[in-house]
């Protein structure tokens, strides 16, 4: 559609003609003629709206020497003016129309002339002329005592994204990413040391400040398993507090063959022809970091571990970890592993990736738990070493974690030029006490690797 906009106001501007030129420093400037810039616009009156085109008629200038040709009246940059800009952002975010539904309305009502492409470009620069104001919002949240984040899927020009939304009682902003990677939070939340209250999604765990886990998400997951069990009588006693002990579902016989119930878990994890071993080790490492997840979580008022001793027979749903039960003797691979994730001072290393490419860098978040009522302190490092043991990467920090507390602490760690298969590392070695805590990933360093 031909839109022919009528002048509103005719504005000439009168000005002293300038002194100096900008770019020789020479004072030989004469007039150059007239330059004429059209604004269009929207008027708000107590009536209504209506539109509104100014045009501004102003002087050019040259300079003698250089010859270069300036204006010295600051104009309104583009053709649109302020308030038809504020117009096109509430239509497009607020009402959530189409660009293209905007520009046809201008036209349409207004006879404004603008396209769809125009109206992008419009939301663009206001995106940019609030960034300001985003950052000040982001800085008052940062510099607070809560802050309560949350993401959501959503979908921008047809590709899966995420939207992020980081708010305390006053203020909100939201961030987008291609990704749910720990590096969004990392970075919108860079230098706060407030409490955050998040759901149990575990990129917030990276983070490195006190953590509260969100109730509601509680309340709603059991609120799911009442609906699923109405009639299951320990579920109605949600409301006291509660004690996780099964958790694993990981059980061996303790000859390393499945029960019942894990035959086909472990045919997926480790193949239907893995030595009994292979799946007594595999079993007490998932175990091990499953057991330091749901104690550094503090979701429960206790851990416990489920069929320390219970039995072992062909056909049995679940078993012990004994190797002699006579002797008392645990399991080798589990008594290393859930020894060290029930210490009092517990470590967990927020890390189940299988594989880093040579020389990357990695934010890695180290969750420790304090359950003693005495404060813990000390130093905490995070090492890479080879299978027989040899260190190939080191990074160190102290801790401090109050009594019956929790700390997370986030370390940027670089992986080594060496590839192979490596054991990560996070050890707390609190003063006072005669052996430190370990928690362990396997990992292999691997070219390609993501």
């Amino acid at each position: 559609m031909q839109c022919v906009s009528r002048v509103s106001r005719e504005v000439e501007v009168v000005e002293e003609r300038p002194t100096l030129c900008a770019e020789c420093g020479s004072t030989e400037i004469k007039r150059w003629g007239w330059l004429v810039r059209t604004i269009h616009d929207l008027k708000l009156s107590a009536i209504g709206i209506k539109r509104w085109v100014v045009r501004y008629s102003f002087p050019r200038y040259i300079c003698w020497r250089c010859r270069k040709t300036f204006h010295k009246f600051a104009v309104e940059p583009g053709k649109y003016g302020p308030t038809i800009r504020a117009y096109v952002a509430y239509q497009v975010i607020e009402l959530q129309l189409s660009q293209r539904a905007v520009a046809r309305s201008l036209v349409q009502i207004f006879n404004v002339p603008v396209s769809a492409e125009a109206v992008n470009r419009l939301k663009a620069d206001e995106a940019g002329r609030y960034t300001g104001a985003y950052q000040a919002l982001l800085e008052k949240i940062v510099r607070g005592p809560v802050v309560h984040a949350d993401e959501t899927k959503a979908k921008v020009t047809g590709k899966q994204g995420y939207v992020w939304a980081f708010a305390n009682s006053e203020e909100v902003v939201f961030a987008f990413s291609e990704n749910r990677e720990a590096s969004t939070p990392l970075r919108v939340l860079k230098g706060f040391d407030g409490v955050l209250v998040s759901d149990f999604y575990s990129a917030y765990d990276a983070i490195a400040c006190s953590q509260q886990k969100c109730l509601i998400h509680l309340m709603r997951d059991i609120n799911e398993d009442l609906c699923k069990q109405p009639f299951n009588e320990e579920m109605k006693e949600m409301g006291h507090a509660l004690i996780n002990n099964e958790y694993g579902w990981l059980w061996l016989l303790r000859d390393g063959t499945p029960t019942e119930l894990t035959r086909r878990v472990y045919e997926h994890l480790l193949g239907a022809d893995a030595k009994p071993q292979d799946r007594l080790a595999l079993n007490a490492y998932l175990l091990g970091g499953l057991t330091e997840f749901w104690r550094a979580h503090r979701i429960y008022a206790g851990v416990l571990h489920f069929v320390y001793l219970t039995a072992c027979y062909p056909g049995a749903y679940t078993c012990d970890n004994f190797e002699d039960v006579a002797a008392l003797k645990l399991e080798p691979h589990f008594a290393d592993y859930v020894r060290e994730a029930f210490k009092p001072l517990g470590v967990y290393l927020n890390f189940w990736q299988s594989t880093l490419p040579p020389e990357s860098v990695r934010r890695i978040a180290v969750m420790l738990i304090n359950d003693a009522h005495e404060a813990a302190s000390g130093k905490l490092a995070l090492t890479l070493e080879t299978a027989g043991g040899e260190e190939l990467a080191r990074r160190e920090v102290s801790f401090a974690v109050p009594a019956l507390g929790q700390q997370t602490y986030a370390m940027d760690f670089r992986a080594p030029r060496t590839a192979g298969a490596c054991v990560l590392k996070a050890v707390a070695y609190a003063a006072g006490q005669q052996e430190p805590t370990i928690s362990r990933r396997k990992v292999s360093i691997q070219a390609g690797a993501h």
